[in-house]
């Protein structure tokens, strides 16, 4: 069996990439529980930021924080230059949800703006470096869907349906280990698949600013994270 390096760096690079993505995903939806429960913004699901709850975040960021620096290593400036930016914009939801001082007078709803598309354009330049074809992640799929009650506003929430964006990152992430042969796609274990499909499902470039903007004159948001 021959073992081919480029093969194996592609498989670590989607690794990275998509574990780092749902690493980011998880701490902004414990990020956003804790806005709930401080009444920054609204939603189903508070957390209160109990000594346990806070020894959990630190540990979570600790994490993210290594696998940052595995994207150092393995990925290309425009992939690095995106995750930074991400940091960015997730530091700014955890500290207004912490109640921590900043500058400026940005509110939640502008701040999660920010990090909705920094959260679109990492795995764009992800997919661009795992050399993915296209320029859009997902096809528009109307929101909310028809079996939501329309009093229902869902703001805060970190959940949605997502099942089409899924099955569609999905059959991408299959094509790149397609490509790298057999023995990559064997050897890739189930949670990476995983991982990569519900790390990389998020909004099209179009589908992002425009839901946002047609659901928040309804007074509803479409939700960004996937389950």
């Amino acid at each position: 069996m021959n073992f081919c390096p480029q093969r194996a760096h592609t498989e670590r690079r989607l690794n990275a990439y998509a574990e780092y993505a749902h690493t980011v995903k998880e701490l902004s939806i414990r990020y956003t529980q804790l806005a709930i429960a401080r009444g920054v913004t609204t939603g189903s699901t508070s957390l209160e930021p109990t000594d346990g709850v806070l020894e959990e975040l630190a540990a979570a960021k600790a994490h993210r924080s290594a696998l940052a620096e595995t994207l150092w290593l393995l990925g290309d400036v425009d992939s690095n230059t995106a995750a930074v930016k991400l940091n960015h914009a997730l530091w700014h939801l955890e500290w207004l949800a912490r109640g921590i001082p900043t500058t400026g007078i940005a509110t939640w709803p502008e701040a999660y703006l920010d990090f909705r598309k920094a959260r679109k354009d990492f795995p764009q330049a992800a997919r661009c470096d795992l050399g993915v074809p296209g320029a859009r992640i997902a096809h528009d799929v109307p929101w909310p869907p028809p079996w939501r009650p329309s009093n229902h506003t869902g703001a805060g929430e970190p959940r949605s349906g997502g099942l089409t964006r899924f099955s569609v990152v999905q059959v991408e992430v299959i094509k790149i280990v397609d490509r790298a042969g057999s023995t990559a796609r064997k050897s890739m274990p189930l949670r990476a698949w995983r991982i990569a499909a519900s790390a990389f499902a998020c909004p099209s470039a179009s589908s992002a600013t425009g839901r946002a903007d047609s659901s928040t004159s309804r007074g509803q948001r479409a939700p960004d994270h996937q389950p």
